[in-house]
């Protein structure tokens, strides 16, 4: 015979437990709280009376969802407490629904003993773990962190294998390109509510990507993208509290310079050593091997601590998952912290960085080291700066500083110069131009453009708004540059790196301009400094468009009111780049280039010559097709 103790504990009784047709169905934290489900079986053996507990048998076991083992345990003690005297459970507390009615109905013990009753610890069909209402997609894009998934998220975790996606490595990646962005993570993306059309189910929480050798990720919550930087940002800010490993606190933090300033800030306020470091992963290293650095990231993607001194995949998911975990803590209602609840807190509190990069490939070497050149001996004179700064749009900040980032390694020593070209300026926005890839083969120009706002009233702007002042600068800092060899080349295109499609204006969407043109219809197509091209209708002399100078370049110019032909209107020093690319078609129409005076940027071609509207963006497609991805604004 088993002797042991009982004793009486004091609780409160708990709202909301009355059992519905399928039994008590709680989330996992109500189930946890203390005395919560020690209550719950109290008074299940009150209801049925000391007469009908006393010497049964019950049948204890689940689905081994979370919190089962835990749960088993306390409900058999309090079965033995109340006088039960057999309590039945499955091998490792595993039984499915049907086996325990099967086991309540026929079983026969070997003295006789049938059971009572079972508790089954089972939520049916619903998700489980400790915030089974958060769902979650992880996608290897068929590299090589699928061999770690299974392993980690579902047999570690809990999650179900459904939440894996493309987790079988292929040679060939199924066919896709193995980078974690929104261009070629398509399916996750689509399946987190972020593609071109709504998906068919209700997007998970929380989803995250790979590359092919599993360093880099992406991190996504419900119809809401994270960027690199402000991950990064977000990790530090949060790894003394969420993460375990950094519980002593934090040794330093760093980021490439090309990365936005948000965890600049995140650094100053918690007041830790930090880095600013040229891009390459070496640099980081250097300083996590001197122990003067805990977390770092860089813009493309990479995350990483000194945990392995590598950027890590892998690590920056299960640190993000680490802080939803510790955020929704102590929540117990419906309503769980999102992964852009938790965005959108760090942008209240730090401010927000509104961020995108540029680039520009397989242009000239010679041309693009020129442009460099230039950028530089622009610096001197930032008073010339401000003053086209301020002419353009007064709502931007001064330019305060501006230099060619170099950096000296406090480990080692070394020195790396030509890291890029910085214009800082007062808000803390910045214009970085980086040059990649010199060689016979060409060269990339990167541009990175970043607004910083800490108004919170400000804060929820989408990106190409709160970016559109400081966009139009890049054009005035390298006109005086000779750009036909720079942006001529048939590879050349737009690739916008850490700005979204779907969480652009309404206005704008990727597509091809509309093959047919209204009777008596004017067309202006806009090209713009970053090759975007925007299409506009308007009647008469009423122009809709962008730049506010053009409305009166057409009044200027006085347009006759019966004029019904195209009209491009472009920057003045593409000219030169679309005569070189269109030189045929140029010829055919005999164009002629008309400089407006009050906007020397700006420049109306003679397109009366054309027979039909038609023609013309039948032409305007094949140069976008053939050169550059694009944006399209229509207006109304």
């Amino acid at each position: 015979m088993v002797l042991f103790n009982v004793s009486r504990v004091q609780t409160t009784p708990f709202d909301g437990q009355k059992p519905g047709t399928s039994g008590l169905r709680k989330k996992v934290k109500v189930f946890v709280q203390p005395h919560y489900l020690h209550n719950f079986v109290q008074a299940t053996f009150y209801a049925l009376t000391e007469e009908n507990v006393r010497g049964a048998t019950l049948v204890v076991s689940g689905d081994g969802r979370y919190f089962s083992k835990e749960a088993i345990q306390i409900i058999t003690k309090m079965s033995a407490a109340n006088g039960v005297r057999r309590v039945w459970i499955g091998q490792n507390g595993l039984l499915s629904t049907p086996a325990v009615s099967a086991v309540i109905r026929e079983r026969v013990g070997a003295d006789g003993s049938k059971a009572t009753g079972a508790f089954i610890l089972t939520a049916s069909h619903n998700p489980g773990g400790p915030n089974e209402a958060s769902t979650a997609i992880y996608d290897a894009l068929h590299g090589v962190a699928g061999a770690y998934a299974k392993r980690i998220f579902v047999d570690e975790l809990g999650a179900q294998e459904s939440s894996l996606l493309n987790c079988t490595p292929k040679e060939d990646f199924g066919g896709g390109h193995p980078d974690p962005n929104l261009t070629y993570a398509k399916e996750l993306v689509a399946r987190l509510g972020l593609g071109k059309s709504e998906p068919q189910d209700e997007p998970p929480e929380f989803g995250a990507a790979a590359d092919g050798d599993a360093d880099r990720n992406m991190i996504l919550g419900k119809r809401f993208f994270v960027t690199p930087s402000d991950s990064v940002a977000i990790i530090a800010a949060n790894a003394v509290e969420a993460i375990p490993y950094f519980s002593a606190g934090l040794k330093g933090v760093a980021r490439s310079m090309p990365t936005s300033a948000a965890l600049d800030v995140v650094a100053k306020h918690l007041n830790l050593k930090f880095f600013e470091v040229p891009t390459g992963w070496k640099f980081f290293g250097n300083l996590m091997d001197a122990g003067l650095c805990s977390i770092c990231g860089e813009e493309s993607f990479g995350t990483g601590s000194d945990h392995i001194r590598e950027k890590d995949g892998i690590w920056a998911v299960l640190a993000w998952l680490s802080i939803l975990a510790y955020k929704n803590k102590d929540t117990l209602g419906d309503k769980l912290v999102t992964v852009e609840d938790i965005v959108r807190q760090h942008w209240a509190t730090y401010g927000r960085h509104y961020y995108t990069r540029y680039d520009y490939e397989n242009v000239d070497a010679g041309a693009a080291k020129e442009l460099m050149g230039y950028l530089v001996k622009l610096q001197s004179s930032l008073s010339e700066v401000n003053q086209i700064v301020k002419g353009v749009r007064s709502d931007v900040s001064n330019v305060v500083n501006a230099d060619e980032f170099e950096y000296k390694d406090p480990v080692d020593g070394s020195i790396s110069s030509h890291q890029g070209i910085r214009y800082l300026f007062e808000d803390g926005s910045r214009l970085i131009f980086r040059l990649s890839g010199t060689g016979s083969e060409g060269a990339t120009i990167r541009l990175y453009i970043e607004q910083y706002e800490k108004d919170p009233s400000k804060i929820g702007r989408l990106s190409n708004e709160a970016l559109a002042p400081l966009a139009y600068f890049p054009s005035f800092f390298w006109s005086g540059c000779e750009l036909t060899s720079l942006v001529s080349s048939e590879r050349g295109r737009f690739a916008p790196a850490e700005q979204t499609s779907c969480v652009v204006a309404n206005s704008f969407y990727f597509g091809s301009p509309d093959s047919t043109v209204g009777a008596g219809e004017m067309v202006a197509i806009v090209f713009d400094f970053m090759s975007h091209i925007y299409m506009y209708s308007f009647s008469r002399v009423t122009l809709h468009c962008c730049f506010s100078n053009s409305v009166q370049l057409v009044e200027t110019l006085a347009l006759p009111a019966n004029l019904a032909a195209p009209i491009i209107i472009i920057k003045a020093h593409f000219r030169r780049v679309l005569r070189r690319v269109l030189q045929k078609v140029w010829e055919r129409m005999a164009i002629k280039f008309i400089v407006c005076k009050e906007d020397p940027l700006l420049v109306l071609i003679d397109a009366t010559r054309l027979r039909d509207g038609g023609w013309l963006l039948s032409m305007v497609r094949w140069w976008l097709q053939r050169n550059l991805q694009f944006v399209r604004r229509r207006t109304t």
